[in-house]
């Protein structure tokens, strides 16, 4: 690969990490208020707030997991346009035939 090409690689990827470093932060934030609001919280309301908090919490997992694929992809120089890398799925091998 030569210079400039992975000189706008790496520096596409970073963009990338921080784009979804700030969409964690987003869910961070929802699941602090979903928490709060739990915390004071009925019981009338207990078993909806409960749902609501269990299910931005994994969102946030789910977010964290696909950060971590992505920051893999990024370090090891894989083009982050990458479908695992938009999906927190890992890519076909090229190398394995399909199918396989």
């Amino acid at each position: 690969m030569e210079k400039e090409e992975f000189k706008r690689k790496a520096k596409e990827g970073i963009d990338e990490i921080f784009a979804r470093l700030d969409e964690l932060e987003a869910k961070k934030d929802e699941l602090q208020a979903k928490f709060k609001k739990m915390m004071d919280s009925s019981d009338d309301e207990w078993d909806e707030v409960q749902n609501a908090f269990s299910s931005a919490k994994d969102s946030l997992k789910e977010g964290f997991s696909k950060m971590a694929t992505l920051f893999k992809k990024v370090m090891d120089g894989t083009p982050e346009n990458n479908s695992s890398a938009q999906t927190g799925k890992p890519a076909d091998d090229p190398n394995q035939p399909k199918g396989s």
